[in-house]
């Protein structure tokens, strides 16, 4: 797999990227997988609209003999792992709202992520964008059954029964707790909720990565959180938090949204 990045013709600056797939380098089951990705994109019931601001944008996809061609929105700012790897401060209440916030979107739209890891979340001018759609699961009738995602990131019900979105909600959790420890964890006994550093944030990660399902927090919950109402309000322009707010007051109403949100919307915009 390569990539190729274009510039804009006026600023010069980078503007797509371009990932070019030699689907003859792969098996029939990597194949699927790959091409599923564009196969989701292409569809009008997942436009950029829809999936919202966290979810980095899809431009286009081709076929030319033996490659995949897939245009996407170029991201400049590397990814959370790399930020991890190499200690670089990074705010983990940003991370938290708008990782939780491109979840709520894809959810509300039946669609399962299935692999939330620090190399699928990237940064573009700050702003982070979910990636890589090539393990999504379609979920609009059905759950999902497939052993599938990172061993380490998925949840424990994954491969042993059928499951729901709230697999992604628990990869996320684990996500954040190697932000918290600023360390990418290489097996799932590193995973110790009393290491936690941030005490605000230590009940929040210990909901989210609940070995039961029903016992994990769920999306509406978590904007529910007065100190994730605090968070946004406090930080506000700091970290672009309007993008969110706008989509939960004036986009498809994925949750109930809260009074507060409402007000606060009025207050800033």
């Amino acid at each position: 797999c390569r990539a190729y990045v274009y510039n804009d013709k006026i600023s010069h600056q980078p503007f797509i990227v371009c990932k070019e797939v030699n689907l003859l380098a792969y098996n029939q089951c990597q194949r699927e997988k790959i091409e599923q990705e564009a196969q989701f994109f292409e569809s009008s019931d997942y436009s950029s609209e829809k999936l919202g601001f966290h979810v980095v944008q899809y431009v286009s996809s081709e076929y030319l003999k033996d490659k995949l061609y897939i245009y996407l929105e170029f991201c400049n700012g590397g990814t959370l792992c790399d930020r991890i790897v190499y200690k670089q401060p990074t705010n983990i209440w940003y991370i938290a709202i708008a990782s939780m916030h491109a979840l709520a979107r894809l959810h509300y739209n039946c669609i399962i992520h299935r692999d939330v890891k620090p190399d699928n979340l990237m940064f573009h001018n700050g702003d982070l964008k979910l990636i890589d759609f090539g393990s999504i699961k379609l979920c609009q009738f059905t759950n999902a059954n497939t052993d599938i995602g990172n061993e380490i990131f998925k949840a424990p019900e994954v491969g042993k029964t059928e499951y729901d979105s709230r697999v992604d909600i628990y990869s996320l959790g684990v996500v954040l707790f190697c932000l918290d420890q600023m360390e990418i964890v290489v097996n799932k006994v590193q995973i110790n909720t009393e290491k936690i550093k941030d005490a605000q944030m230590k009940p929040i990660i210990q909901k989210m990565i609940q070995k039961n399902p029903d016992d994990r927090i769920d999306i509406k919950s978590f904007f529910e959180l007065e100190i994730i109402k605090q968070k946004i309000s406090d930080q506000w322009e700091k970290f672009n938090y309007k993008h969110i707010i706008e989509e939960m007051v004036t986009g498809d109403k994925y949750m109930e949204v809260p009074w507060f949100y409402k007000q606060l919307y009025r207050e800033k915009v």
